[in-house]
């Protein structure tokens, strides 16, 4: 509203123009805007030949709207992107298609999905997720993007892994449009990104709406849920590792070959602080004391354990003993730790051109690390850039800076190293090449724990990049 002349007058007529521009605004949001109720509701046949423009609000006619997209010239690209939404959340459902059915009294068309060796099911046979899933993707992918779309419990039909995918394709599919959803899911309370969640209680005649804005007002509503914490503590993938060091290169080597796996989302670190990987037991039967039953922690577990072998000593990590806990699913570093994954470029940045020659120099890694950085002597120079001698001329030497006590500096160390911008000097080498080799064990590892498929696009062997 404007103010016509001083502060007590304001302009009604403007008021009501705006009013109106508010109103009119307001029925065209309502007129592209859809109601998704989880009762079944579709007419599974409908007449050939009457193809909907418009599905309407309440997805009743799905075979008549489905009809017409199929028939526009960017038909087949609709079919297709249906088929991926439909299958992401449901897999090996089958590619949708029509299924013709002649009367005296004229054709009629239904939905079919055709599985594998032409075995077709009709969309009346398919279970309420099917229906309220397929009615969604035709919205989203085969309606305007604007208005609203409001859905009513989409877990009713779908069990959790299930309610997961859909919420991808629904982040996937949404546009511009406003998603209104409601849910007594975990799932989708949780775990739908950026939501604004709300909170609605029932008095004698009335109901309250409160935000709930915080994380502990969200929890709140999980508990009226009646939502245990272990239910969405447990993660679905735990990758054990010794300490923060391995924490921050580990999630930036996932970042740099498998950008769309999300720590606190798809994994979780737990710190086994080196040695104490010998308290864990897989299935401790009862009164074996001393060990904690790394099953009851998360049953998806992936270890990532040091080398710490001499060239003369046998490893102190026996493999047949991790793989008695978590199978094949194990990372054991190339050299002694796992510092020594780092390029001669970033020990460079870190040291000192002489720090990355002497690593270079070390070819079997069989050292600590931070020990063998300690172990070069470069010369001593003075303020002139003179290399110092002593009185009996023999050359002064000094340790690399920052090496000979590194221990509570390494997490700092790794910290700036993978600020660094040498992301692609990571896997160029035979240990980056090893590295490599390891993070996809990883990343596979992670995704079969979260039920994600492999992503489909092919990665550069050298910089682990998609290729384009």
């Amino acid at each position: 509203m404007k103010w016509a002349a001083g502060p007590e007058r304001f302009d009604t007529r403007r008021l009501l123009e705006t009013e109106q521009e508010f109103a009119e605004e307001h029925n065209t949001w309502l007129q592209h805007s859809f109601y998704l109720w989880h009762r079944r509701k579709s007419r599974y046949q409908e007449p050939a030949g009457h193809p909907y423009k418009k599905l309407d609000d309440e997805a009743e006619h799905i075979v008549g709207r489905l009809e017409n997209l199929l028939l526009a010239p960017e038909g087949e690209v609709i079919r297709r992107k249906i088929d991926e939404f439909m299958n992401s959340v449901i897999p090996k459902l089958g590619n949708i298609a029509f299924e013709r059915h002649d009367t005296p009294n004229g054709s009629s068309l239904s939905v079919v999905f055709v599985e594998a060796k032409d075995r077709k099911r009709g969309l009346h046979e398919l279970g309420g997720g099917v229906e309220q899933t397929l009615a969604l993707a035709l919205v989203l992918i085969g309606e305007e993007d604007r208005g609203a779309v409001f859905i009513e419990e989409p877990e009713a039909h779908l069990h959790e892994s299930a309610q997961r995918r859909l919420i991808r394709q629904i982040e996937k599919h949404q546009g511009q449009r406003q998603l209104f959803i409601a849910t007594h899911s975990p799932v989708f309370v949780n775990e739908v990104r950026e939501a604004r969640v709300y909170r609605i209680t029932r008095n004698t005649d009335t109901a309250s709406i409160h935000r709930c804005i915080s994380r502990s007002a969200q929890r709140t509503v999980l508990d009226e849920l009646g939502v245990l914490p272990s239910s969405l503590l447990q993660t679905n993938c735990v990758v054990w590792v010794e300490g923060p060091t391995e924490m921050h290169l580990i999630e930036h080597w996932l970042k740099l070959l498998a950008s769309d796996l999300k720590v606190h989302e798809h994994y979780a670190f737990a710190e086994t602080g080196g040695s104490n990987i010998a308290d864990l037991g897989a299935d401790v039967p009862t009164g074996l004391a001393g060990l904690r039953d790394i099953m009851t922690i998360c049953r998806n577990n992936f270890l990532v354990c040091d080398k710490d072998a001499g060239t003369d000593q046998p490893s102190k990590i026996d493999p047949q003993e991790i793989e008695g806990l978590v199978g094949k699913n194990y990372w054991i570093t190339h050299g002694y730790e796992i510092e020594w994954y780092y390029p001669y470029s970033v020990v460079d940045a870190l040291w000192g051109d002489d720090a990355a020659s002497h690593i270079a120099a070390c070819k079997d890694a069989s050292l600590p690390f931070y020990e063998c950085l300690a172990s070069a002597r470069i010369p001593a120079l003075d303020a002139g850039g003179a290399v110092v001698v002593d009185d009996a001329g023999v050359v002064v030497e000094k340790a690399i800076h920052g090496t000979v006590s590194a221990g509570k500096r390494k997490r700092a160390y790794a910290e700036k190293a993978v600020r660094l911008p040498t992301n692609h000097e990571w896997f160029a080498d035979e240990r980056g090449g090893h590295l490599r080799e390891n993070v996809l064990h990883l990343a596979s590892f992670i995704r079969q724990s979260n039920q994600l498929a492999r992503p489909s696009e092919e990665n550069c062997s050298r910089c682990g990049r998609p290729m384009k």
